[in-house]
């Protein structure tokens, strides 16, 4: 049996994720067009500049993406700690208690296994395979991933936008 986890309450709303990265898109970008006013550039060629924005923007992007596949994991754990810890009745709560009995701490893959069948479409097939960019970067992306795909921030945006609707989540 799982054990229980005390809820933070600090999990992360879409909507902040995305103000988020609009504010820090536009500072960097104010940054980069004021280059002249910060000695740090007073060396840099317009590319060397440009190089360099284009990377800084690339890596907000990434890190916007994991905080999103990284909510995206906690709406779906805090959905089955409730399914579980309030006895819901449903197919799938069923579902969920008997693998709860049977694991110690329930994998997320295990989880997107299970909601997938509960649920029309291939969103949780989406969520497990854009888990894999996930876990690149929670372990430090020294390996080249296999993800079978390009994720850009839009497209896990889209997913965690779905889940929320699917799951009725006010995150």
């Amino acid at each position: 049996m799982a054990k229980r986890v005390s809820f933070s309450k600090k999990h992360l709303k879409i909507d902040d994720i995305v103000e988020y990265k609009e504010d820090l898109e536009h500072s960097l970008l104010f940054y980069y067009s004021n280059a002249n006013n910060f000695e740090k550039f007073a060396f840099y060629s317009l590319s060397e500049l440009n190089q360099e924005k284009k990377n800084r923007l690339q890596e907000l992007e990434n890190n916007c993406i994991f905080m999103l596949l990284s909510s995206i994991e906690s709406w779906i754990r805090i959905d089955y700690e409730y399914r579980v810890i309030n006895r819901l009745k449903d197919e799938l709560s069923k579902e969920l208690k008997e693998i709860d009995k049977t694991y110690d701490k329930t994998s997320i893959d295990k989880l997107c296994d299970t909601y997938k069948k509960y649920f029309q479409g291939q969103i949780f097939s989406h969520i497990k395979s854009s888990f894999k960019l996930r876990h690149w970067f929670a372990h430090g992306r020294y390996w080249n991933p296999k993800l079978g795909k390009k994720y850009d921030f839009d497209e896990i945006y889209s997913l965690a936008f779905e889940l929320n609707k699917l799951l009725n989540i006010n995150g």
